[in-house]
């Protein structure tokens, strides 16, 4: 489980979202502290997800989701609902070159 700040980047805040991957090849994002769903998401692959982290880049917050199968799911999210607009998908080969680069 991993949850996000409730001020995206403010590390002093308590945090107001969790993310969950299950073997049922879904994540779930709940509101805390009471642990209220808020938003469910199919993966759409037969691998399981093997890591997940809410993690904020550039004020914006993000569910990044590795899945065992070496593909790393991303989602833009609203961090008040904990929903995704868009999804993205990448190997993580491709992720670590690019930190490589950086």
């Amino acid at each position: 489980m991993q949850s996000l700040p409730a001020v995206a980047g403010d590390k002093d805040e308590a945090a107001t979202l969790a993310a969950v991957g299950t073997w049922g090849m879904q994540l779930h994002t709940f509101r805390l502290p009471d642990l209220s769903p808020a938003a469910d998401e199919a993966l759409g692959s037969d691998a399981i997800p093997r890591s997940v982290l809410l993690a904020v880049f550039d004020g914006a917050p993000f569910l990044l989701c590795a899945l065992g199968d070496g593909q790393l799911y991303n989602f833009h999210i609203d961090a008040d609902t904990g929903r995704s607009p868009f999804l993205r998908t990448m190997s993580t080969s491709l992720v670590a070159d690019v930190i490589q680069q950086l």
